[in-house]
């Protein structure tokens, strides 16, 4: 599932499906908001991995993200957000060390949130807008293979990845004692050139991705359990097929086809507040990809691949005062074995979490620092490394 996609339908799901419209309209309270959230993260080996004929060291990422919502009218929300990043990846051979940079604007995302039906049908209608850079050296090409590799979890895993529309309904109502939303949402992607460099067909070849439509389904349950919480979310995703053309500097272009698989994704979230606990959380995410199927029609062996990830955090403190956070995140991702690139790398990964929770009016200050370790399986070869993060999100509602 995109990154885009993947926002769009857990917005969908957890903000409308399953709070249903008394949180919904908790959310569209504060008439505008704006945020900023700079990050950094910084992944170190202690023995390098191997992709792309690159031997890693370290994997390093400054990102700034921007957000800013606003109620243009009663029940009607619009968000957009954006972000500037700046990566590093340094590597090493017989000569020393080197290093790969890539600095540059994310696409921008718009995504309106509106009640109809006496509150009870969600309308999310979302814009990708191709803001980012797409067009790439061979240098940066293979920079921003490594930063996006899923194992890494970096804040902005891509650029540039071309104009996309997705809009989707959310119907909520009540079974049993648990708030229901039950979602649909259709994607549409654009076609963008997301690399220029050296290719399998010859140097100065270009790929074209015309990606293809997806339709997603999503199912939410909610309710109080005890004193807190309890929320629960199911996602399906079934992809048409996608056309690639690589052009090569002479001779014929050579187009070829491919559709993803189904993915099959569940969230369950579980918080809880109490007089010295302002607030205690646990969530967990599993997601399951199906195999991909080639231009021959066959299934791909290999290209099937299960994440989990969850996390426990506590903010310690009364409501109104400075608050302590702790968190514990894990990972465990089984990657692909399809492929022996750190784009299809597995990664088994913990990491903790202190923070402070600042507020002055309707101004909330949240500093944090993290650190962590993981094991990164690459081509069969597993190394260790460790993670160094930190940042802040400055917010303010008015």
């Amino acid at each position: 599932m995109s990154g885009a996609t993947r926002n769009a339908l857990i917005a969908a799901g957890l903000l409308l499906g399953l709070h249903g419209p008394a949180a919904a309209q908790s959310r569209l309270v504060d008439p505008r908001a704006f945020s900023v959230s700079p990050s950094f993260a910084r992944w170190s080996f202690s023995t390098p991995f191997e992709t792309d004929g690159l031997a890693v060291l370290t994997v390093t990422q400054l990102a700034v993200p921007v957000a800013l919502s606003f109620t243009p009218v009663r029940n009607w929300r619009v968000d957009a957000s954006a972000a500037f990043t700046r990566g590093t990846v340094t590597t090493t051979d017989s000569s020393g060390e080197s290093t790969l940079s890539l600095n540059g604007l994310t696409d921008a995302k718009v995504r309106v949130v509106g009640a109809l039906s006496g509150e009870r049908l969600w309308l999310t209608l979302g814009a990708n807008l191709p803001t980012g850079r797409v067009r790439l050296s061979g240098e940066e090409a293979a920079t921003i293979r490594i930063l996006g590799a899923p194992a890494l979890r970096m804040q902005a895993p891509v650029l540039g990845s071309g104009l996309g529309l997705i809009a989707g309904a959310v119907y909520t109502g009540a079974i049993g004692g648990w708030a229901v939303g039950l979602g649909a949402s259709w994607e549409l992607r654009g076609t963008y050139t997301p690399l220029e460099a050296d290719l399998a067909g010859g140097s100065g070849s270009v790929v074209d991705l015309q990606p293809a439509s997806a339709v997603h389904l999503s199912l939410g349950f909610d309710r109080l359990v005890g004193q807190g919480r309890l929320s629960i979310l199911f996602v399906g995703d079934r992809y048409a097929t996608d056309v690639v053309t690589v052009r090569p500097a002479s001779g014929p272009a050579i187009e070829s086809e491919y559709q993803l698989g189904p993915t099959l994704a569940g969230f369950i979230d579980y918080r809880v507040a109490t007089t010295r606990v302002r607030d205690f959380r646990f969530s967990a995410a599993f997601r399951h990809r199906s195999e991909f199927t080639d231009n021959a029609g066959n299934k791909a062996p290999g290209s099937s691949g299960r994440t989990i990830d969850s996390r426990i955090a506590v903010t310690i403190g009364r409501a109104g005062r400075a608050g302590l956070l702790l968190a514990l995140d894990g990972l465990l991702d089984s990657g692909l074995d399809i492929d022996n690139a750190v784009a299809t790398a597995a990664m088994t990964s913990a990491a903790f979490t202190v923070g402070l929770d600042l507020s002055a009016g309707r101004v909330v200050l949240q500093p944090f620092v993290r650190g962590g370790f993981g094991n990164l399986d690459v081509a069969s070869e597993t190394t260790s490394g460790t993670f160094l993060g930190g940042g802040l999100t400055l917010r303010a509602t008015w």
